[in-house]
């Protein structure tokens, strides 16, 4: 017996739409990326433990190959938005290491709903993770008979431009209520469960399947369910004017779809255009908060640069400056730096571009961007809770303010003691070069300026000019391509799942049910 098929059927026609429109997301995703998220999934295990007040415990375990460099999120979508994220635990298991516990899981930016677990494998396999999370409004009334409670779920999927082939093991088992111990007045969904199990003295229902497509379970090939008796539980969920007014425009999609080719091509080339012009510098993307929060304050310049989004060449140049200045390094005459003082760095930045530092003088790139990954990061972190509009503008302030001390210079000593007062904060500018150009190339170069009035003494003049070799070497001779910096660094930080399990939390279900649908991306 199937139960709630009527509902899902309106999901399946908005599916549609939602599928072919993600078409172009997945494309655009794999042209600009290509293979360095790459993976096999192995196992996927999922158990759904109903509890008698509506809620579910859902547990996840994978089992990954890793063939990238880039692994550090697993997303996992979320059946709807009433999970609770304080419920969230993960243990990482990685390589031949040990389970150790994961702390960074936050909402995810691409699967919604769903959440991201930070696991920072990179190039590392196997990996082993496993994920809990508490989960409301999973039991509904079932609309087929009143006296019935039912449950539908969806196990989460990934893109299969990063997972290789089929998903070989996937298991899903639903937890009945505690107090059933039989199937008697029960109906299944869509497939009927291979067996049943005793886990930990609690009847459980069980689906079975190997070298499982990743697009047939977005798609709902594999959307299991199971409809029971009422006094099982003390809580359920009836069908609201919600859900009626979703099916208005579930029914809409129908017309969308006639109109998919020509929206799906329009989307695509824009998309493109503005990715290709995104990616420059989008690499800090802190998650949104709550209207009338106030700015963080207490940043560093490279931190506060982060979230002004300068370039990260500059943000590189900001750091090595600040280093120089506080004794940590030493720059020679030919462009390499030595570090004579590392024992005097004190934050967790500078630490990791000493670690980047080799012998020869010279940073190693591979390092540098996993500097910067974990600079973009921990600002991320630093800016929860705070506005992250005000906080640009406080920093915007500060930097503008240290140009216009430069500006209001009346000599050149007055901007030299502004480089001193202010240096590591002046590249944070938008208009730094051009502010260079007006304002510090005729002091060093006053022949080729037509500004007779600037004639420094030859040490002012060899302070300028040193402070703006400086920025520039550390912009232009640390890393060979800022382009591609910043592609990899933005790629390491958000690795772009656009089409989101081909099909997102594409399962967009009507029913009444608990449609218990996951889409999952990275």
């Amino acid at each position: 017996m199937s139960i709630l098929r009527s509902g899902l059927s309106v999901g399946r026609r908005a599916q549609v739409v939602i599928v072919l429109i993600l078409f172009g997301f997945t494309f655009l995703s794999s042209f600009t990326h290509g293979a360095e998220y790459s993976f096999s999934l192995d196992k996927e295990y999922v158990d759904v433990a109903l509890n008698k007040n509506g809620t579910a415990w859902i547990f996840y375990h994978f089992e990954f190959t890793n063939y990238g460099d880039g692994f550090n999120v697993v997303d996992i979508g979320m059946p709807n938005e009433d999970y609770d994220l304080l419920s969230a635990k993960a243990s990482v298991k990685i390589g031949n290491s040990s389970y150790t516990p994961v702390y960074d899981i936050r909402p995810s930016e691409y699967v919604h709903p769903g959440v991201e677990v930070h696991i920072n494998a990179y190039s590392a396999s196997p990996i082993f993770l496993n994920f809990s999370i508490l989960c409301d409004r999973m039991i509904y009334e079932s609309p087929e008979n009143t006296s019935m409670a039912s449950v539908v779920f969806r196990p989460t999927w990934f893109d299969t431009d990063y997972q290789i082939g089929a998903t070989h093991d996937l298991r899903i088992r639903i937890i009945l209520p505690e107090g059933m111990h039989s199937l008697e007045n029960t109906s299944w969904y869509n497939k009927k469960w291979t067996n049943t199990e005793n886990v930990n003295g609690r009847l459980a229902v069980v689906w079975h399947y190997t070298n499982v497509n990743p697009n047939a379970i977005a798609n709902g090939n594999y959307d299991i369910g199971i409809g029971f008796p009422k006094k099982y539980v003390n809580k359920y969920y009836v069908k609201s004017a919600s859900n009626d007014f979703y099916s208005f425009f579930s029914d809409l999609a129908d017309l969308m779809c006639l109109l998919s080719p020509v929206i799906i091509f329009a989307l695509f080339f824009f998309l493109m255009i503005y990715a290709s012009n995104r990616a420059k510098k989008d690499y800090f993307r802190p998650v949104l908060t709550t209207p009338g929060a106030g700015p963080r304050t207490g940043l560093t310049a490279p931190e506060a640069a982060v979230v002004l989004e300068v370039p990260l060449d500059r943000v590189i140049a900001m750091v090595v400056y600040g280093m120089l200045k506080k004794g940590i390094l030493e720059e020679k005459e030919d462009g390499r730096f030595e570090a004579i003082n590392p024992y005097i760095a004190d934050r967790d930045y500078e630490k990791d571009f000493l670690a980047a530092l080799k012998e020869d003088g010279h940073f190693d790139e591979k390092l540098i961007k996993k500097a910067l990954v974990n600079l973009i990061k921990s600002v991320e972190k630093k800016v929860r809770g705070f506005s992250v509009g005000a906080t640009r503008k406080y920093y915007k302030d500060i930097v503008e303010k240290a140009w216009e001390e430069v500006k209001s210079a009346t000599n050149p000593e007055d901007i030299k003691k502004a480089i001193d007062k202010y240096g590591q904060w002046l590249p944070a500018s938008e208009n730094y070069d051009d502010y260079v150009n007006t304002y510090f190339f005729p002091i060093y170069m006053p022949a080729s300026s037509s500004n007779t009035s600037l004639s420094p003494p030859p040490d002012v003049a060899d302070a300028v000019r040193g402070y703006v070799g400086s920025i520039s070497i550390a912009s232009q001779n640390v890393v060979s391509d800022v382009q591609q910096l910043t592609k990899d660094v933005t790629y390491m930080v958000h690795p772009p799942t656009y089409s989101t399990g081909s099909g997102g939390t594409g399962c967009a279900c009507a029913c009444a049910c608990a449609c218990a649908c996951a889409g999952g991306g990275r």
